[in-house]
């Protein structure tokens, strides 16, 4: 299995088509915060599934920086289950993935 693997097996709600990935990240809740580590486990231009180090409460938004890059995205909370979440990317009109 390549480190890049379309989720097809599933049924595809999302307008974009996730990829499979294993990337480290850090999430930035607040301009004063720690970072918190996390795994990137897919990902899409309209959003990503996260595995965190242990099960957290999180604000509603917040940045992630997804490796080896450390591109800076704006995050928005859709779901949470244990040490797993969902997140949609925000963008402005001139932002591209």
């Amino acid at each position: 299995m390549s480190q890049y693997e379309t989720v097809d097996t599933l049924v595809e709600r999302r307008s974009a088509p996730r990829q499979i990935v294993s990337l480290p990240a850090t999430l930035k809740l607040s301009e004063d915060g720690s970072p918190i580590a996390c795994t990137v486990r897919d990902i899409s231009e309209g959003g990503a599934r996260l595995k965190l180090e242990s099960e957290i409460v999180l604000p509603q938004r917040f940045q992630i920086a997804i490796a080896p890059h450390n591109e800076v995205y704006r995050a928005l909370l859709c779901w949470s289950k244990g040490d797993e979440l969902g997140v949609a990317f925000e963008y402005d009109d001139d932002d591209q993935f």
